[in-house]
């Protein structure tokens, strides 16, 4: 993880404005207590969630402070239309969507 913020930060040092992550999403939404150490020895919050693209999947899985992990969906035109289906039962239940911001600038 280390590395990876490093590789960040260079590849975004470039007119002195890097990006600086402030939490961590595993490749996958993959766990272990591994990752679970590493995240709490660097302070990093890991963010877990589901990945789905059927709207029936999602609402069962829904909860408090869940997160759903939406890909560019190219390859899958299920998980375009799932999401206004699942956007719109979420809200009615009194869900709000919002982004996850990954990383901020320095400044």
């Amino acid at each position: 993880m280390q590395s990876c913020n490093e590789a960040i930060f260079n590849a975004t040092n470039a007119d002195g404005d890097p990006v600086i992550p402030k939490c961590f999403r595993a490749p996958g939404l993959s766990t272990s207590k591994y990752l679970l150490t590493a995240c709490l020895e660097m302070d990093f919050p890991l963010v877990h969630g589901i990945i789905c693209n059927e709207a029936s999947k999602v609402l069962a899985a829904a909860k408090e402070w869940g997160i759903i992990l939406n890909h560019d969906p190219s390859s899958d035109s299920g998980a375009v239309a799932a999401v206004p289906v699942y956007i719109a039962e979420l809200r009615a239940r009194g869900y709000y969507i919002v982004t996850v911001r990954i990383s901020s600038k320095t400044t």
